[in-house]
C-alpha cells in the first residue's frame, strides 16, 4: 500500500497566495524548532486531557526521534511518499532542503495518551460552529474553537509541527474517546508550483480521497493503520489520543534539545502530576514524571541550572497552607496597584525572618479582575514562592499560568538574592493573563487581539502580576533602600553653586568698604523635589517626589559608570552596559502604574507620566563601580546647550 496524496490545481481567478502563518520559508538562520515544538504538542495533550475522565492519573506524552539505523529505509520512503514525490523536487516549491530521492525518512513521533483525540464531524466545512478538534487541527489556520480554559488560545501554534519537516508536513494518527474511530490524515504545505504545466495550490493532503467540491476524508481502518505504525514504530493500539508523525525531520531538532525543552517548559506540569513524558531515541529510554524528574535533572549537566527551582516547585505543591501569608485586598473599584499598605506589618516581619532563616516564603496576593459587562469586580488571587539564593546573578522570576510556562514575560526583573516563583491558577485572573498572551504564550501585554476593550483596566492587572516580586520585596526591605544623594535626582530642585576653585595665576577680588560679602548667609530655601531617584541593589529606582508638586509629563534619564576625571558622560562606553541590547548584558527595566518608557539610546530612557504614582526600576549594573543617574523634565533644559545634554551635561545636585 501506497499513501495517495491529493493536490488541488489552481483555476483562474483564485487567490495567489502562499503561506506566511508558521514562517514555513524561513531561512537558514531561523531559530532551532525544537522548544517550539514541544511547547505546542505538551500543551495540546494537557488540554485535549482535561476533556476525558483519567481517574487522577496524568496525560502521558512519548516523544521519539528516528534517526540512522532507525530511520524509515530510503526503498520504504520512496514507496510510501511516491505520490508527493514530483511536488517535492520541483522548483519554486518553498523547500529549504527537500529529501533527495533515494533518501531515508528520519522522523519524529509525538503520541499523547490519556486524552481526547481529533473529534468532531470530519465532513464539517463550517467556520462557525461547536468545537471541532479535527477540522481545526487539520484544515484551520490562524483561528481557534478552544474553550475557556484552554491553556492555549491561538490557531497557529500547530504550525510548529510542519516546520519542523524538511517537507513541511505532517501525518495524523488519531483514536477517537467519543466513538472508537481510528484515523489517518496527512498534510504537506508548499507554496504554489507548476508542474507539467499546471499550477498547484499550497496544500496537498495524505488522504482516502479529496474530491472536487468535498473536503478531504481520511484514510480509515486496520490496514492504513497498522502500515502506519509498522512504518514509524508507533505505541498507539486502542487507546484514545492523537500521534503526530513528522517525517524528514529538520536536523536542528536534537535529543538532547528536545529533552531540554521538556524540562525548561513543563517541569511544573510534570511535578503537579498533570504530565508525564516520555522519550526515546530508538536506543535509550528516558521517563520524566512527578517522581523521577529532580533525579534525572540532577544527573544531566546541561539540565543542573533547574535543579533549584524544581525544588522550589515542588515545595510550594506540598507546604503546610498555614504557613502561608495573604497580603490585604486592593480596592475593588480602583485599578489594581501596588503600596505600602497591602503589606501588613506582619506579613513584612514574616518575609524578612524566613528569609534570613534561609526558609522558604508562600505569599498569596489578591487582585480584582473587572471585565466588561459584569456588574463588579471579581476578586481573584495569585501565590508568590520566595527562597534565599547565595549567587551572584540575579534571578528572573518564573512564571506559571495553568501548569504553562510564560517564560518571557517582558519588564519582570528579578531581585537580589531571590529565587521568585510565581504561579496563576485562579480562573479569574488566569483568564485574563491568556487573553493577552501572543501566540507564543511567552509575555503578557494589553495590546494583543484577544485582550483589548475585554477588561476594565486590564493593563494595570497585568503591571501588578509582572512586577510583584520586585515591588513585594521593595516594600519589605524599605529600611534598606535609603535614598542615595549621589543618585537622588531632580535637577531644578537647587541653583547651581558657585563653588568653583581660583583660577591657576587669578586673584581674588579686594574687599571695598561696606562689603557684606563675607557676611554668612542661611541655607537657600529649596524647591520642593518633584521626582527623586532611589538606590536599590544593582541599581536604582525612579519615583515620584514629595506630596504636593506637579509631576513633570515627561522625564529623560540618562546613566553612566564615574570616572577619575574628566566627564562621564562623555567617557561612557557601550561596553559597559547598553540599554538596546539588555539581552546580552543583565540590564533589567521594570515599570509599573502611570508610567511608559522608551530605551531612546544605549544610556538614555525617556518617561512619559500619565499619572500621580509610577516607579520604574533599572537594575543588573556592576555593583563595583560608581554609577551616575540624571532625570530631568526635558521641556525645562538645563544650562547646557541641546547638543551638550544628552553627552555633555554636568553632575545636577540632590
Amino acid at each position: 500500500m501506497k499513501y495517495q496524496w491529493h493536490f488541488r490545481p489552481r483555476h483562474r481567478g483564485d487567490d495567489i497566495s502562499n503561506p506566511i502563518s508558521g514562517e514555513f520559508f524561513a531561512d537558514s538562520g531561523s531559530p532551532n524548532p525544537s522548544t517550539g515544538l514541544v511547547r505546542e504538542a505538551l500543551q495540546n495533550a494537557i488540554d485535549a486531557g482535561r476533556r476525558i475522565d483519567r481517574w487522577g492519573e496524568p496525560v502521558v506524552v512519548r516523544i521519539g526521534i528516528f534517526r540512522g539505523k532507525h530511520a524509515l529505509s530510503r526503498e520504504a520512503a520512496a514507496e510510501r511518499f511516491a505520490s508527493l514525490r514530483p511536488h517535492l523536487s520541483v522548483d519554486g516549491n518553498g523547500l529549504r532542503n527537500a529529501p533527495a530521492d533515494n533518501e531515508p525518512c528520519e522522523y519524529l513521533t509525538v503520541e499523547d495518551f490519556g486524552t481526547s483525540g481529533l473529534t468532531g464531524d470530519t465532513t464539517a466545512d463550517s467556520v462557525e460552529g461547536l468545537q471541532n478538534n479535527f477540522v481545526d487541527f487539520v484544515r484551520s489556520d490562524g483561528r481557534t474553537r478552544k474553550n475557556e480554559g484552554d491553556r492555549g488560545s491561538w490557531g497557529v501554534g500547530k504550525n510548529v509541527f510542519p516546520r519542523a519537516s524538511r517537507i513541511n508536513g505532517y501525518i495524523a494518527y488519531t483514536v477517537r474517546f467519543d466513538d472508537g474511530r481510528k484515523l489517518i490524515i496527512g498534510k504537506s504545505i508548499l507554496k504554489i508550483r507548476r508542474i507539467g504545466g499546471e499550477e498547484f495550490q499550497p496544500q496537498c493532503y495524505m488522504a482516502d480521497s479529496w474530491s472536487p467540491n468535498d473536503v478531504p476524508r481520511p484514510y480509515e481502518g486496520s490496514e492504513a493503520v497498522d502500515l502506519l505504525c509498522r512504518d514509524f514504530q508507533l505505541k498507539r493500539t486502542t487507546e484514545p489520543g492523537l500521534s503526530l508523525v513528522i517525517p524528514w525531520l529538520d536536523d536542528d531538532v536534537t535529543y538532547e534539545d528536545l529533552l531540554a525543552a521538556v524540562v525548561d517548559q513543563y517541569y511544573y506540569a510534570i511535578l503537579s502530576g498533570v504530565l508525564a513524558v516520555e522519550l526515546t531515541d530508538g536506543d535509550s529510554d528516558c521517563t520524566l514524571s512527578r517522581s523521577t524528574i529532580a533525579e534525572i535533572v540532577r544527573s544531566k549537566s546541561r539540565l543542573r541550572d533547574h535543579v533549584a527551582m524544581i525544588e522550589l516547585a515542588s515545595w510550594s505543591m506540598k507546604f503546610r497552607q498555614s504557613e502561608r501569608l495573604t497580603l490585604n485586598v486592593p480596592h475593588p473599584d480602583a485599578a489594581q496597584k501596588w503600596a505600602a499598605e497591602l503589606v501588613p506589618e506582619e506579613v513584612r516581619t514574616g518575609i524578612t525572618q524566613r528569609l534570613l532563616r534561609r526558609e522558604r516564603v508562600a505569599v498569596r496576593i489578591p487582585v480584582h479582575v473587572y471585565a466588561k459587562g459584569d456588574s463588579v469586580p471579581e476578586r481573584s488571587h495569585f501565590d508568590l514562592y520566595l527562597e534565599h539564593h547565595d549567587e551572584s546573578k540575579q534571578i528572573r522570576p518564573s512564571f506559571v499560568r495553568e501548569q504553562l510556562l510564560i517564560n518571557d514575560v517582558k519588564r519582570a526583573v528579578g531581585v537580589p538574592k531571590i529565587r521568585p516563583l510565581v504561579v496563576i491558577d485562579d480562573k479569574p485572573l488566569a483568564a485574563l493573563l491568556r487573553a493577552a498572551e501572543p501566540p507564543s504564550h511567552a509575555d503578557w501585554s494589553a495590546s494583543t487581539g484577544n485582550f483589548k476593550n475585554v477588561y476594565h483596566n486590564g493593563n494595570h492587572v497585568i503591571t501588578f502580576v509582572k512586577t510583584a516580586v520586585t515591588q513585594l520585596m521593595s516594600i519589605v526591605r524599605a529600611g534598606d533602600e535609603e535614598p542615595d544623594p549621589t543618585i537622588t535626582i531632580d535637577f531644578f530642585a537647587l541653583p547651581e553653586p558657585d563653588d568653583r576653585p581660583t583660577p591657576p595665576g587669578g586673584r581674588e577680588k579686594k574687599k571695598q568698604p561696606g562689603d557684606d560679602s563675607d557676611k554668612k548667609i542661611g541655607p537657600l530655601p529649596r524647591n520642593p523635589r518633584r521626582f527623586a531617584i532611589a538606590e536599590v541593589a544593582g541599581g536604582f529606582v525612579v519615583r515620584p517626589g514629595e506630596p504636593g508638586t506637579t509631576l513633570p509629563s515627561r522625564l529623560r534619564v540618562a546613566m553612566a559608570y564615574d570616572v577619575l576625571s574628566g566627564s562621564p558622560w562623555k567617557q561612557y562606553e557601550p561596553a559597559d552596559f547598553d540599554l538596546t541590547r539588555r539581552d546580552r548584558n543583565g540590564i533589567q527595566i521594570a515599570a509599573s502604574g502611570d508610567v511608559e518608557f522608551k530605551v531612546a539610546d544605549s544610556n538614555q530612557i525617556h518617561l512619559k507620566l500619565t499619572g500621580p504614582e509610577f516607579e520604574l526600576y533599572v537594575t543588573g549594573f556592576d555593583r563595583n563601580r560608581d554609577l551616575i543617574v540624571r532625570a530631568y523634565d526635558p521641556k525645562e533644559p538645563p544650562d547646557a546647550d541641546s547638543a551638550a545634554e544628552l553627552h555633555e551635561t554636568e553632575e545636577a545636585h540632590g
